[in-house]
């Protein structure tokens, strides 16, 4: 009997390894799209507060040039306010 040569001279990669490269690529994917998500829904979120503190600060600055109306509550003007209809529509609320 003649003796076998068990070596197998392998090269490249077993389909097994380019699934498993694949899977844990696409998970890292994944992560990185969850975290732009969550980066535009923060900056959407600083981008209204920054609008709300700009407003404040124009209805104080108002308020501190005008003593008198201020002092006779003549900006007490927030007591009808009515949401606006399009942010609830598209989920901003």
């Amino acid at each position: 009997m003649k003796e076998c040569d068990m070596r197998v001279n392998n090269k490249g990669f077993t389909l097994v390894e380019v699934l498993v490269a694949l899977l844990v690529l696409s998970i890292g994917l994944l992560a990185v799209a969850s975290m732009q998500t969550n980066s535009l829904r923060s900056n959407y979120n600083a981008l209204t507060r920054s609008k709300a503190v700009q407003g404040c600060e124009d209805i104080l600055d108002r308020m501190r040039a005008n003593r008198n109306a201020a002092l006779a509550s003549d900006y007490d003007i927030a007591l009808t306010v009515v949401p606006r209809a399009h942010l609830y529509r598209y989920g901003f609320n």
